[in-house]
């Protein structure tokens, strides 16, 4: 790998860290971080529950509580069981620890999409490309400073593309088992990935030259972190599959909205992740409005001011990744399988047919997964996040057969013409995005800008690429390129990392006000996600967590009365609770103010005997 390039992603590495803003950003991120913080205290179930009255209350990690069914002590995250012992080592570290494992991930991605397209390109340069296109355009920078482990799960499954590569060149059948060893982890880390091991597997198996010895050995790699997966859902949650969160995890596959049938409804949600977010139907009476709503006068829908994306409209590049995934099964002439020597045409179609076989079938299973599921708070396709790197991969191998390279570095004598033009495309970009970006959130210009001007980019993009191809004449191509990663990462960067940051930078003022009122050993009870921002403080402290709301607080006054039984502090943020809850509280125990508002903070203790109580449990005491 060039030295360079190390140097590059080693200065990246450091800014990403520093700039890490150590709050959360979703409730998922606080899924995780119990599993590991569990590991810590060498068990697989939440700390501090056992004993407690069972009830939805102490689930609040867990994205579904309110429709969890917690019938025994101690509970359980349902997230994913191998990504703690992954992050066990960074954990030690804190949340920044945490969040510099997804930053190494994003760095180890990068690596890997250079490494991969070098290995059937004809030209350095093409590497560069993929690199470029990858770590500037491929939305990944917000998830590079989380704790949630998209980047992680990138990482490996690039990294078993990579491998299994080898084995498909006919080298070690080894090169296969690490590659299902890899996939199978990231499976076991996003259980999303489960198809993307499958479907690598079957590329592996239709195209290595040893087709049994490499997909056995494929097969294998992959059963080792599922038969642990497996084993790990056992004991904590009760059953042996590996790849399951319990009955909810599915719910939303095929269930149709209104009359429009399934076909139908695969088919909008096919446009809506991929082309046109605001193409989906509504989500009004559902539990999503709560976060994601229509915006009446454009049609686009917002996470607060932030506009929800499809991948075109994250990343307009990835219209020349879909056409070259297209193209690779089309015949060489049509195709335009690529010239050169060993490096290029033959192998290099093989592995684009692999990607394909990857990336078209997880983006129909998400289209077929039904309208109701949303993947949550994100303002971009994170189920697609894997697919990402091979996406850069692709589009790399296309602008080099299409002549963007012609005449680059690598030949005797030659200049990297392309370079300029493509910055002067991204700096074009760059200006398209930020006049987008400047209009007042969320006034209609700026919704229909963020909306529809990146599918003009893919268009005019697709437009240029033909021009190159079928004229000769690539600079128009590399304009259009360079206006497409312009575009992606300003718009990244002030839109979707600048909203994911504001959510943080909220969670972290919290966690820093609740910091010297929760001691090691206390209880903390709130409503929905006034609680999430807690999740840093359990990396140094033992801390029971309460979600009032998951069970209307129907089961609470048994827990606070469990927890005063054993000396725990109890600590509540009253907004939010019912007036049921309040009443009840403040009839069985006394309310001593800690804080009062904007954040009121009270603590319940025992009543003495013959006393009459302090008082109501309200938000404003």
């Amino acid at each position: 790998m060039p030295r360079s390039l190390l140097t590059v992603l080693a200065l990246l590495g450091v800014v990403l860290t520093l700039s890490v803003v150590p709050g959360v950003f979703t409730i998922d991120e606080d899924n995780y971080l119990v599993t590991v913080t569990a590991l810590r205290h060498g068990r697989l179930t939440v700390p501090g529950t056992e004993g407690l009255p069972p009830g939805r209350e102490l689930a609040w990690f867990d994205p579904n509580g309110a429709q969890r069914a917690v019938s025994a002590t101690p509970i359980a995250s349902t997230a994913p069981p191998l990504y703690a012992p992954l992050a066990l080592p960074f954990s030690y570290f804190g949340w920044r620890g945490l969040a510099a494992l997804n930053t190494l991930a994003f760095l180890l991605t990068v690596a890997g999409v250079f490494l991969l397209t070098r290995r059937y390109a004809r030209r350095e340069d093409t590497a560069w490309i993929a690199a470029l296109v990858y770590a500037a355009g491929g939305y990944a920078l917000e998830y590079a400073q989380g704790v949630w482990p998209h980047m992680l799960a990138a990482a490996l499954c690039t990294g078993a593309v990579l491998m299994s590569a080898r084995s498909r060149d006919g080298e070690s059948a080894g090169w296969a088992l690490a590659a299902g060893l890899l996939a199978g982890l990231a499976a076991g880390v996003r259980y999303q990935n489960i198809l993307f091991a499958a479907c690598l597997g079957l590329g592996t198996f239709l195209f290595s030259p040893r087709r049994l010895r490499c997909s056995m050995a494929y097969g294998l790699g992959v059963l080792l972190p599922l038969g642990a997966s497996s084993l790990l859902n056992h004991a904590r949650l009760g059953f042996w599959n590996p790849v399951s969160k319990g009955g909810t995890y599915l719910s939303s596959l095929g269930r149709t909205v209104g009359s429009r049938g399934w076909i139908a409804d695969a088919l909008t949600m096919g446009w809506a992740r991929i082309v046109d977010y605001s193409a989906r139907p509504s989500l009004a009476g559902t539990e999503h409005a709560a976060y994601l709503h229509a915006d009446p006068a454009t049609g686009a829908y917002l996470i607060g001011h932030t506009v929800k994306k499809a991948w075109l409209q994250s990343s307009p590049w990835l219209v020349l990744a879909l056409l070259a995934l297209l193209l690779a099964w089309l015949p060489r002439r049509a195709g335009g399988g690529g010239e050169g020597g060993d490096n290029g045409g033959d192998r290099r179609r093989r592995e684009l047919r692999v990607l394909a076989l990857i990336v078209l079938p997880v983006q129909a299973l998400f289209a077929a997964s039904g309208l109701l599921r949303t993947d949550g708070l994100s303002f971009n396709q994170r189920y697609f996040i894997e697919l990402v790197p091979l996406a850069a991969v692709a589009l790399a191998w296309l602008v080099e057969d299409a002549g963007l390279l012609a005449g680059g570095a690598s030949e005797a004598g030659g200049r990297r013409r392309w370079l300029p033009r493509l910055a002067l495309g991204g700096a074009l970009g760059l200006a398209l995005a930020a006049a987008t970006l400047l209009r007042p959130a969320p006034s209609p210009i700026r919704l229909v800008g963020l909306l529809d001007l990146p599918l003009v980019l893919a268009v005019v993009t697709l437009l240029a690429w033909a021009v190159a191809r079928l004229r000769g004449k690539p600079g128009i191509l590399a304009l259009a390129l360079g206006a497409c990663l312009g575009w992606s990462l300003a718009v990244h960067l002030g839109d979707d990392l600048a909203a994911s940051r504001e959510f943080r930078r909220s969670n972290a003022q919290l966690a820093a006000i609740f910091d010297p009122y929760l001691p090691d050993g206390s209880a903390f009870l709130a409503y929905w996600g006034l609680k999430d921002a807690v999740g840093p403080l359990l990396l140094d402290r033992d801390l029971v967590v309460l979600d009032v709301r998951n069970d209307d607080g129907r089961n609470t006054p048994r827990l606070v009365a469990a927890l005063l039984a054993r000396r725990s502090r109890v600590v509540a943020l009253p907004p939010g609770f019912s007036p049921a809850l309040r009443q009840t509280l403040a009839s069985r125990w006394d309310a001593r103010i800690l804080r009062q508002p904007p954040v009121p903070l009270l603590e319940l203790v025992a009543r003495e005997p013959g006393s009459a109580g302090s008082g109501t449990v309200s938000g404003t005491p």
